[in-house]
């Protein structure tokens, strides 16, 4: 591994797991910002190594968010070569600390690359990692499942292949014939404690920990449901600790974390939160779920090479659980997305120039060029980079090659599966009974999800009960360890320059409080939005020319009205998207005016719907400053 030391801009192709390549930096006679896709990567890799500074969000042993001084203290220590262990998300941040030397007095290494490309699609930040990459003097792209790039610029990269061993085969176990995921995982859980009826190649791996790669938190916690007692009382999951809140089932809490990289039970479900880089010091079971009624839960060989790549005892076989994708997501190329993407690049810049707004910089420009972006969603394929330029987003079009390969070819067939693993694995073919839920089971599940839904209005209110308490911003900032309690703080943040805490509490208990979803909060934050920009932003401007008080628009009009506005400078707001429907645009339109619905005659007697204008401000905001925003 010496090789990575003296490398300048390579591309790393190390071919196997847990082979040292992360360590070798950390312990190397530099500077070194080692980006990584996952907290649980960059949070165990510091932990391992004493001198290294961990930057991310609140993991772990660290329970606030890391403020940029305690960056400063750590650049001004004592440690001769810094190193740090960075969330990607978190990289920009740490560039702008450092400062522009950053670029000359520190090597990067970008590890597991290929996680960049596969988690774009809901992790859109990531891009920027790559495109600080290249302005570094020195710096490396790592994984040891490399797969292919778009960009050119990281083809022309100079390739390193490390053949670390000459690899044996394992055998991979696929279990074949079941539609009813949760149920046969629980059934094959069961026999692997109790029967053995297919785990005959468990081989010398037969004691050892059973570990079931799931990447739905739900359906784990279904399975688990589907257990008897004894053995739930050997289950932990191991996710990101923003699902933490959907991980109890019967007052019991199911969450928990590796602990000196060993794993916490006998039976251990993971998530993507630990299915790259994480090391496990022992042996354990592998078991693959995918599941054709969880889309994200389809593994790529990749994916499958570096689960299993987690046991740093080797293995000697692999399970996986079959499922066949279905799916509309119709078939592509490279060729044809890159075609897309340069027809979404030409059209933003036109888009601007037309506008006379081409001489923006920074935020203003952001504001401006996003949501166009976001008007070519679900499938953007463009990026607006850090230094203002509108460009081809090469780690969108990866994904979608991904998306493409995976749904398409490798589990469209149960013999396409077959295909893609043989050259990698001895196939070793298993059919399972057709397992089907009683009823019994069906109500278990039920009430599973009943459970979950009490604890997250708890959330809901344990929230809102500090926020009508004065807490102070960091005490409620403490919430966002979940899902439910960020989505709180977030609507809080945004609305709170404004609007006071009492009001706050108030759209929280009567939008929030008994949802399912964040759909209400989403409209007041939209609704506020419109309300404080400036009326010579793009939106406001044409929505006042286009819809007066007092005047009456049908369905279809308001449709052509909205649609034309988002066509010359995008979507209003991501939340909502690209408005296609009269649905929508009516909806829309009600969250920036307040509109009546009428019904009158038409020509042929025949009734027709129509809204009417009657005022401003339909969410009755009581701002107590109002500092009018120019968003676009």
């Amino acid at each position: 591994m010496k090789l990575l030391i003296g490398c300048l801009h390579n591309l790393i192709d190390k071919r196997a797991t847990g082979i040292g390549a992360t360590t070798c930096e950390l312990t190397s006679p530099r500077n070194s910002i080692i980006v990584v896709p996952t907290r649980a990567l960059a949070y165990s890799k510091a932990l391992s190594h004493s001198d290294s500074f961990y930057l991310g969000s609140p993991y772990g042993n660290i329970k606030s968010k890391i403020n940029d001084e305690e960056i400063r203290i750590y650049l001004s220590s004592d440690i001769e070569f810094k190193k740090f262990l960075v969330v990607a998300d978190s990289l920009p941040r740490l560039i702008k600390v450092i400062g522009d030397d950053v670029y000359k007095d520190f090597f990067i290494m970008i590890d597991e690359i290929d996680s960049f490309q596969s988690e774009v699609g809901y992790r859109p930040k990531m891009e920027l990692s790559i495109e600080y990459f290249f302005r570094f003097k020195e710096g490396c792209l790592v994984s040891a499942t490399l797969i292919d790039f778009s960009d050119p610029k990281v083809n022309a990269l100079p390739r390193i292949t490390i053949d670390y061993m000459v690899k044996v085969k394992k055998e991979l176990n696929i279990f074949y014939g079941s539609r009813q995921t949760v149920k046969t995982v629980s059934e094959l859980i069961k026999d692997y404690f109790l029967k053995r009826q297919y785990w005959t190649a468990c081989k010398s791996d037969s004691n050892s920990k059973l570990l079931v790669a799931y990447n739905s938190v739900e359906s784990i916690m279904e399975v688990i449901a589907l257990l008897p007692l004894d053995l739930r009382s050997k289950c932990k999951v191991l996710c990101s600790e923003k699902s933490k809140e959907k991980t109890i089932l019967d007052n019991i809490e199911y969450y928990d974390e590796l602990m000196d990289n060993l794993l916490p039970c006998q039976i251990n479900f993971i998530t993507s939160a630990y299915f790259v880089g994480i090391d496990i010091d022992e042996a354990f079971c592998p078991l693959l779920v995918n599941d054709s009624k969880v889309q994200h839960s389809f593994l790529s060989l990749e994916k499958i090479k570096q689960i299993e790549g987690r046991c740093r005892v080797e293995l000697e076989s692999v399970f996986v659980l079959f499922s066949r994708a279905r799916t509309d997501f119709h078939g592509t190329t490279k060729e044809v997305l890159l075609d897309r993407a340069a027809d979404q690049v030409y059209s933003i810049k036109s888009m601007i120039l037309s506008g006379n707004t081409d001489s923006l910089k920074g935020e203003s420009l952001r504001y401006k060029v996003e949501p166009l972006i976001d008007y070519f969603n679900p499938q953007a394929l463009c990026k607006l980079t850090s230094n203002d330029n509108i460009e081809v987003s090469h780690l969108a079009i990866d994904n979608e090659l991904l998306k493409d390969k995976l749904l398409n070819v490798t589990y469209k067939t149960p013999q396409n599966f077959t295909l893609a693993m043989q050259y990698n694995y001895e196939i070793n073919t298993v059919w399972v009974y057709e397992h089907l839920k009683s009823e019994q089971e069906m109500k278990i599940i039920y009430d599973y999800h009943i459970e979950k839904r009490q604890n997250i209005e708890k959330q809901k209110f344990d929230f809102i009960a500090d926020l009508n308490s004065n807490r102070s911003n960091q005490e409620l900032f403490e919430h966002t360890t979940s899902k439910t309690g960020n989505d709180s703080y977030t609507f809080y943040s945004t609305l709170s320059g404004s609007i006071s805490d009492t009001d706050i509490a108030t759209y929280l208990e009567h939008n929030f409080v008994g949802s399912t979803n964040t759909k209400k909060l989403h409209r007041i934050t939209r609704s506020y939005k419109y309300f404080k920009s400036s009326t010579n932003s793009d939106w406001k401007s044409n929505i006042i020319k286009e819809f007066s008080i007092g005047s009456e628009y049908t369905p279809d009009e308001i449709l052509a009205k909205i649609e034309q506005i988002q066509f010359d400078y995008g979507t209003f707001d991501d939340s909502i998207g690209r408005v296609t429907t009269k649905t929508k645009a009516t909806q829309l339109l009600g969250e920036f005016l307040k509109i009546e619905r009428l019904q009158k005659r038409g020509s042929s007697n025949q009734k027709v719907n129509l809204y009417k204008v009657v005022g401003e401000n339909p969410m009755d905001f009581k701002v107590k400053n109002m500092p009018y925003t120019p968003w676009t």
